[in-house]
């Protein structure tokens, strides 16, 4: 277990120092992965805050059928096809969800590769250990990090 721990703290040190920690200290570097929420349209409801907002301009709007999804060009055609059937107009939020959590860059891009398949668009935020997180930072000490 200390040899692991030797190799990620000399591994997080040597990143520090090429700067790839993006100037935060002490740095963990956090997966998130892009999923989609679906809500009717007219609904107050929301996801939390996207660290990457994916949309354009906020919500997207789709327009689904019983069975289908029905693109905006062709709903006019659809309803008339379908006159009785409830068609109704749904928002589309993107959002991130965690997946984990890295001391290393590597090990952060290690892990996406790894859980590619698994995935929809990964990427890696860099965050810091906060101040007040005492069993983190004695965790960046076995590292190396400074207290």
């Amino acid at each position: 277990m200390i040899g692991r721990i030797g190799k990620i703290g000399q591994t997080r040190q040597q990143e520090i120092k090429e700067g790839k920690n993006a100037i935060t200290y002490p740095p963990l570097y956090v997966v998130f992965d892009e999923i989609y929420s679906y809500t009717e349209a007219d609904s107050s409801y929301t996801q939390t805050t996207s660290l990457f907002n994916n949309s354009s301009d906020g919500d997207e709007l789709m327009w689904v059928g019983e069975d289908d999804i029905i693109p905006d060009d062709d709903l006019a055609e659809y309803k008339k096809d379908n006159p009785d059937e409830d068609i109704k107009q749904l928002k589309v939020g993107h959002h991130d969800r965690f997946i984990t959590v890295c001391f290393t860059r590597q090990a952060a891009e290690d892990f996406i590769k790894r859980e590619r398949h698994n995935l929809n668009n990964p990427r890696i935020w860099v965050a810091f250990i906060p101040w007040r997180n005492f069993e983190l930072r004695e965790i960046g000490v076995m590292f190396g990090d400074e207290n």
